[in-house]
């Protein structure tokens, strides 16, 4: 019994293994999102980083009661021990579309969701600040249309967060897609009726 708990022990010390982190996730509740099997979707491009993440909440808006989920693929490898304590990029699985125009030297997953719906994303950011580890999200309802591809990527600067979907145009240009709402200043126990009110 010894033997297997220095082994397991090692295994750990040599780095978490990318089965392991999966795992884990689906043992805390932390689903991934599926690409949607609607008659409508869209596409949508996420820069995978790791102090920047996206939540998809599919019914539209945001109460501890609503379904969420994470828009990254599983992970394919953590590397060693050492890079997990120097927070080196996690290694995903590649997952894409063939989306028009993919952006260089970025890490991106490609997502179908759905489209002519509202849908609830919030973008959250991690950081540490020298003295304790801190973060920001921000959240709004979109509805994106039909065949459409659209990107987030983490465009704002410094410890800031953003949330700014653009659509990519045939020519290859981003262009802005407004939010419906800001969910920022809307109380989620408020419930999802007020959120989604006059949209």
């Amino acid at each position: 019994m010894k033997k297997i708990l220095i082994g397991f022990l090692a295994l750990g010390l040599v780095g978490c293994s990318a089965g392991m982190v999966n795992q884990s996730k689906k043992m805390l509740g932390l689903k991934l999102y599926q690409d949607s099997n609607a008659e409508h979707t869209a596409k949508l491009r996420i820069e995978n980083k790791n102090n920047f993440g996206i939540r998809l909440y599919p019914n539209g808006c945001m109460t501890s009661m609503q379904p969420k989920f994470q828009m990254l693929p599983e992970v394919e490898s953590m590397g060693s021990f050492k890079e997990q304590m120097q927070s080196s990029q996690i290694k995903y699985k590649q997952k894409l579309l063939d989306m028009p125009f993919p952006p260089a030297k970025i890490n991106f997953a490609e997502f179908r969701v759905p489209a002519e719906h509202f849908l609830a994303i919030s973008a959250y950011k991690s950081y540490h600040n020298g003295v304790e580890l801190r973060g920001c999200s921000v959240n709004a309802v979109y509805k994106f249309t039909t065949n459409k591809n659209y990107e987030l990527l983490d465009n704002a600067s410094g410890m800031q967060c953003s949330l700014a979907i653009n659509e990519i145009m045939s020519t290859g240009e981003r262009v802005e897609l407004k939010p419906l709402r800001s969910l920022n200043y809307v109380n989620e126990w408020a419930g999802c009726d007020a959120q989604l009110e006059g949209l």
